[in-house]
């Protein structure tokens, strides 16, 4: 709630300020100066208050950011128990490795320095992980969302790096964008085989919508397989609440975030995006 209204404000004061527009009307110089001292005066205070007001949501922010952080590290011990690796980083019927999860968050943030999106993967796992858990998944389908989750965003790593520091795409750029999915299975090769198959499908179908315009396959409804629909969702709505809400002049807050998604009701699975407004409304 406190949010919607430091969002509204804001919005409110960048829109006086842009639109501001001086109007003729006949009076003294002295009125005239007295009117543009007031003007100016009125315009440096709402500045002042912007300001106190970004100052105020980017101190929320970087103290929400750290408490995600803290919860995602306490998650990973969670994940790794449920997938059933034993301290040893073993997993049963395989040669010793390192842990799945350590290794997917590891790959994590190699994407998120790539895509100019600090902690994104670990955000959008952890949101994905909390989806998951309130959906009838067990906890093993649940932890096995949390490392797709983590990875979805792999094939990104094949694409230039000046792409994601870009505010607007042209249309070649936004093409070649659409081919991030060819080479996610080359990053992948850590992932052992019995797993392999989900963390493909829940990254190369991530991007279909849910009304079959989406890509790269054109699938609809329940044609996506449930992870990638997981996905698509805690990752659109991190995107909206994060630092670099491109679409947006500001990060929105997370029940503007959630309308947002209900308006887009054709991109995702409405149902998954009752269950974010729930874990949004229990935060």
């Amino acid at each position: 709630m406190e949010d919607d209204l430091l969002t509204e404000f804001n919005t409110l004061v960048s829109n006086m300020l842009v639109h501001l527009k001086p109007h003729y009307v006949p009076m003294s110089q002295s009125a005239q100066r007295q009117l543009m001292i007031l003007a100016a005066a009125t315009a440096l205070l709402l500045m002042f208050i912007s300001l106190i007001i970004n100052i105020v949501r980017h101190s929320k922010r970087k103290k929400k950011d750290k408490e995600r952080l803290e919860q995602f590290e306490l998650t990973v011990g969670t994940v790794e128990m449920a997938l059933d690796i034993d301290s040893s980083g073993n997993y049963p019927g395989n040669k010793p490795t390192s842990s799945l999860v350590r290794q997917c968050a590891t790959l994590g943030e190699e994407i998120d320095w790539h895509t100019n999106r600090p902690h994104n993967s670990k955000f959008v796992a952890l949101l994905s992980y909390q989806i998951a858990l309130s959906t009838k998944m067990s906890t093993a389908q649940a932890a096995m969302c949390f490392c797709c989750a983590l990875v979805a965003d792999a094939g990104m790593l094949d694409l230039p790096r000046q792409l994601f520091f870009r505010e607007i795409l042209s249309s070649k750029e936004r093409k070649l964008l659409r081919t991030q999915c060819n080479g996610l299975a080359s990053h992948l090769d850590f992932v052992p085989s019995c797993y392999f198959q989900h963390f493909l499908l829940s990254g190369f179908c991530r991007r279909e919508n849910y009304d079959g315009s989406g890509y790269p396959e054109g699938l609809a409804g329940s044609s996506i397989p449930v992870l990638a629909r997981i996905i698509r969702v805690a990752e659109d709505f991190t995107g909206m609440t994060g630092r670099r809400a491109q679409r947006y002049l500001l990060p929105l807050s997370s029940m503007a975030a959630v309308r947002e998604l209900r308006r887009s009701a054709g991109l995702y699975d409405q149902r998954i995006v009752n269950i974010v407004e729930k874990i949004v409304m229990q935060s």
